[in-house]
């Protein structure tokens, strides 16, 4: 009995793992949205990516406007002595060291949540080395403003790290880290610089594309963090601009391309000037065009209007002349209607006396009792 009782055990486990695997077998079909785009559309023109790329273009110098008027305006500005504030009660501000929670976040936390969710989307979700590399000189060109400002931040680890706590660096070791994903970004651009611009310039807002002009920005870049250590680090940063100036040639070959294509850039700028010039005029031609459009639609609904109006007014007369011999007919005197009419209006009363109230009714009612007697 006891081995009866474990073969049918058996059994019903058996049946029941089956109708699960059943019922999951299309349980993402199931479960998907069919109003939320898929992959594959996510993947058409590269817009997974390709807008991932264009948000990281838009931290380096905030474009959102209250993060550029926290971050530029009212704490970079500041602290370099460019802007300063005419409000002296407004006291909880950067430039009296004692801004807000609010504001305190903007240039530190977040900077940092909003420049790694694009980040990782492209670390994570794409093999393309060039991506990656747009997304590694991105960061460097974000965060070094961050370290730059606050010193040690959270960076090394904080790529692969899925925990709300992470470890800081110190700027030290953000900037050696900061460097070799430099190179790594320069070698993959150097070795692209003959990818075609359209393979980026839909989501390229700064150079359309152009890998020779990202690598210049790439080397101008690492100089400019090299100078930053010159007097802490004399020997690094006098090691990484002799690295530059290794790569002068080639770069220099690049600048003669670029400047090979100037006049060719030159009379494009013409164009866009004189564009620029022409569009009021274009602008009010339109307008007048519009305008003109719109009349001319009026027109021609009171054409319409007054061609009916025509055919109305031809069946009427040709009515009117259809009735004409009868109208005539009807003019005529007629001896037995005058004497009807004799007969109920009577005798007029003489002069000065008043009119007998039964026999002269009022003539409101002669006509109906002249065409009912004259029937």
């Amino acid at each position: 009995m006891k081995k009866m009782n474990n073969r049918w055990q058996s059994v019903l486990l058996s049946l029941a793992l089956f109708g699960l695997a059943a019922c999951t077998g299309d349980f993402e079909d199931i479960n998907r949205n069919p109003n939320q785009v898929t992959d594959d559309q996510m993947d058409a023109l590269n817009y997974k990516t390709g807008t991932k790329f264009k948000a990281l273009q838009s931290l380096v110098i905030p474009v959102q406007e209250h993060m550029y008027q926290f971050n530029e305006s009212l704490s970079g500005g500041p602290f370099g002595g460019y802007i300063g504030a005419t409000v002296d009660t407004w006291q909880t501000k950067f430039e009296t060291y004692n801004p807000s929670a609010d504001w305190r976040k903007w240039p530190f936390a977040n900077v940092i949540t909003e420049t790694y969710t694009p980040y990782k989307g492209i670390i994570n979700g794409t093999e393309d080395e060039v991506a990656i590399a747009f997304a590694r000189l991105l960061r460097v060109a974000i965060m070094h403003r961050v370290t730059d400002s606050y010193g040690p931040i959270p960076y090394t680890k904080l790529e692969s790290n899925e925990s709300i706590y992470v470890e800081y660096d110190s700027q030290e070791a953000v900037y050696t880290k900061m460097f070799e994903e430099l190179d790594e970004a320069i070698e993959i651009l150097g070795r692209n610089t003959t990818l075609p611009a359209e393979a980026w310039s839909r989501y390229d807002g700064v150079y359309y594309g152009n890998i020779a002009q990202w690598l210049k920005y790439a080397n101008s870049l690492k100089l400019r963090m090299a100078m930053r250590l010159s007097y802490v680090k004399p020997g690094i940063a006098q090691a990484k601009a002799a690295e530059l100036t290794a790569q002068a040639p080639a770069l220099n070959a690049e600048w003669d391309k670029t400047e090979a294509r100037r006049p060719e850039l030159a009379e494009l700028d013409a164009k866009l000037q004189r564009f620029a010039e022409w569009e009021p005029r274009y602008q009010e031609l339109s307008t007048a065009a519009a305008s003109a459009k719109t009349a001319r639609a009026q027109a021609e609904q009171a054409a319409a209007a007054l061609e009916k109006d025509q055919k109305t007014l031809s069946s009427t007369d040709t009515a009117l002349a259809q009735l004409e011999p009868q109208i005539t007919a009807c003019g005529e005197p007629n001896a037995e209607l005058e004497s009807c009419r004799k007969t109920i209006a009577g005798p007029k009363p003489a002069a000065g006396l008043p009119s007998p109230v039964g026999r002269y009714p009022p003539p409101a009612h002669r006509a109906s009792q002249l065409a009912a007697h004259c029937r």
